[in-house]
This record gives C-alpha cells, structure tokens and sequence, in this order.
C-alpha cells in the first residue's frame, strides 16, 4: 500500500478538491477516485505529508520507543514497521508510517526514507538513524534517540513550567499600567491645575495623556513590530545570524 495525492473536479458541478488516498498502485488509486466520482486532473505518490498528518513530539517518542523495541526482540526492521503501521491505521499519522514501510520494502534504508519525511523527523534524528545504520546497530541508535527525546520533553516542561510565573507578573503589571493610565491619574489630573508639581509627576500626566490620545496605535504599531520580528526569526538565515551573535 502507498499514499497517492490528487486533484480532482467534482462530477456535478466541477468543482476542485484535493485530497489524499491509500492504494497498492497508481491504477488502483485511479479506480478508487473514479468511485468517489470524481474527475481526476493529477496524480503522484505523496511523499510531503500534511501537517494534520505529521508525527508531533509525542507522537514521534512513542514510534521510537515501540521501533527501538520491536528490534530489541530480534524482528526485522521492515516486519517492525509494518507492526507500527497496522497500529496506527487510525491515527493521523498513518501516512508517513506507511510511506516509511513501503520505501524500506523498496530497498531504501531506514535515514532514506525518513529524508522524504524531514517535517516529522529532524535533522539529529536522521543523522543519529544514519550513524546507526553505519555502525550495524539501529537498535542503539533508537535507544539514545528515546532517552535523547525523553530528556528534551522533560526540560521543556521545566521551561514552560519556569515561564508561567513571570509571564503571569507580566500580564499583572500590564494590567495595573492600564488601569492606573486609563482610570487612576485621569482621576487626579484635577487636583494639579493651576498648581506647580514637579517634574517627574508632569511627566507622568503627560505620559498619561499621550497614552490615552494615542495608545491604540501604540499597541498596534508594538503589535506589527513584534510580529515583523517574529516571523523574522523564522527564515533560516536570520536564525542562524542570531543563533551566531548569542554565541558570542
């Protein structure tokens, strides 16, 4: 069996869909979608799976937990898989266990195939896979990768864990600004006519005044920055030029 994407026109009133389907040859996946009566416009082994389909991090812990010791009792690698997908027919995921298990009946190996599945699988993963396969012993390599993962999930638990205090500090001194602009010193602003104060508290009302004029395109343009950064951070030659000055 194979996962086969197509696009497709609905045979009363043409209009496009897309989806994917499980077949053992493009012929079959062709008689499949003629069933659902559609009107087949393109066809090809799906080899990028969506990202409802992706293995999350739990999801991936756990196949290498189960492949790790599949091969632990002496089962051979493509016996294991087809283990792995019988299990997960119903899961999201099915999909990339079965392109994993059809490219090893294939003949590739067990870093190859996973190459045509980089969003489920990281780079160190693939590389600790292939430097199992070099050595003779992908039992091993699992191994390390489940306690590798393991490791990983417990210390970003510890971190979220660790950010929700001040994060909720946060969140309490924005609100406390808000209201001490938008209620509080508006309030006392009477007080202070016609009266000398000093500096720091002029400033402070005139800061009041501003924010209250003008504080909607201040989030706003906060907002946008903070966005404008964010998505930034995310090509991959920004990332690694910060990742470069953080080292420093």
């Amino acid at each position: 069996m194979a996962v086969y994407a197509y696009k497709a026109f609905t045979a009363q009133g043409g209009k496009k869909t897309s989806g994917s389907i499980e077949a053992a040859s493009p012929q079959e996946a062709k008689e499949k979608i003629r069933q659902m009566q559609l009107i087949l416009s393109h066809l090809e082994p799906q080899t990028k799976a969506p990202k409802s389909q992706r293995l999350s991090k739990d999801t991936l812990l756990i196949f290498t937990s189960q492949l790790a010791q599949l091969l632990s009792a002496k089962i051979p690698l493509f016996e294991s898989l087809l283990a792995l997908e019988e299990q997960a027919r119903q899961e999201p995921h099915h999909a990339v266990v079965l392109g994993l298990t059809e490219r090893i009946r294939g003949g590739s190996s067990l870093s190859q195939a996973m190459t045509d599945y980089a969003d489920s699988f990281p780079n160190l993963y693939r590389a600790l896979i292939t430097a199992g396969e070099a050595i003779g012993n992908l039992e091993l390599a699992l191994n390390r990768l489940s306690s590798f993962l393991v490791h990983q999930r417990k210390i970003q638990k510890q971190l979220v864990s660790a950010m929700i205090y001040p994060i909720l500090l946060a969140c309490l001194l924005v609100v406390a600004v808000c209201v001490l602009v938008g209620f509080v010193i508006p309030a006392l602003e009477s007080l202070f006519e016609d009266r000398q104060i000093p500096r720091f508290t002029q400033i402070v009302l005139s800061t009041s005044q501003f924010l209250r004029q003008w504080g909607v395109l201040v989030v706003g343009a906060l907002g946008a920055l903070g966005s404008y950064l964010f998505f930034q951070l995310r090509r991959p030659h920004i990332k690694a030029k910060m990742q470069r000055i953080l080292l420093r």
